[in-house]
């Protein structure tokens, strides 16, 4: 949690709302994905900072290894968490752990100015299973982080400025009663099998309205805070490092991330 939140720091200062930087060194990657200045900063300060302190566990970032590692790697403040975490410790062995890193998710929604959308994904998996997430939405409010973990009771929500947590949702507390039926759909992958899916879910009565959102982590937040009920994306083009930090606080909630069959 403090080095995502570390990394939003770093985000907000290569661009901010009203003050867009002149140059985000914007480059595209050979996936034909757009990489930024803040995206190869966000990433460095996160996966240096876990090395520093976890040598032994696998650690994958979306922007490879040229921007996993800087001189003086920052130290993660461990104890941030202790008023909320259980007196006894989650212990598993670093040979089963690996934590999947997207530094910037929604890179083109950064670079377009529409900075709602952007967070920091950090996923935590044992043998290859999801159990713990970190969701840093960078440009809410001061900055806010989602985290939790299998064996938690609740998710709970960091604020970046005053370092403390400010809010929990718990298993059962569902979707806010004027969200009910309201699905997160991509800003610009909506269309075909995934059009095709919603309009489905629509004839059924499951789907009553479409919100229009960017990233993945914005599009896992919003389920998470009950702004919205479900999200489709039956396509190609979603990695473990986009869906491992949702898939681990969803389920702490109840909910599931499941393929295009339910499964």
């Amino acid at each position: 949690v403090d080095l995502a939140a570390g990394a939003g720091t770093l985000i907000r200062c290569v661009a901010r709302p009203g003050c867009p930087a002149a140059d985000l060194e914007l480059c595209c990657k050979e996936d034909d994905t757009p990489q930024t200045r803040a995206d190869r900063c966000a990433q460095a300060h996160i996966i240096s900072g876990l090395r520093a302190r976890f040598p032994g566990v696998a650690i994958v970032g979306e922007e490879g290894e040229d921007h996993a590692s800087m001189p003086d790697p920052p130290s993660a403040d461990l104890a941030l968490l202790d008023p909320w975490w259980p007196e006894h410790p989650l212990s598993y062995p670093s040979s089963a752990l690996s934590v999947w890193v997207d530094p910037l998710d929604g890179t083109k929604e950064f670079a377009g100015g529409r900075f709602q959308y952007v967070t920091t994904l950090v996923g935590v998996c044992v043998d290859g299973e999801p159990v713990a997430g970190v969701i840093s939405e960078p440009y809410r409010e001061a900055g806010r982080v989602l985290w939790g973990a299998r064996d938690l009771a609740n998710v709970h929500e960091f604020d970046v400025g005053t370092r403390t947590c400010v809010r929990e949702f718990a298993p059962g507390e569902g979707t806010s009663p004027e969200a009910r039926g309201t699905s997160v759909v991509s800003l610009s992958r909506a269309s075909g099998v995934v059009d095709d899916v919603i309009t489905h879910l629509e004839r059924r009565g499951a789907v009553r309205r479409r919100l229009p959102a960017g990233g993945a982590g914005y599009k896992a937040a919003a389920i998470i805070r009950g702004e919205a009920e479900s999200w489709a994306f039956p396509r190609a083009g979603t990695s473990r490092w986009d869906c491992a930090a949702a898939q681990a606080l969803l389920e702490v909630l109840g909910g599931k991330l499941t393929d295009r069959f339910g499964l």
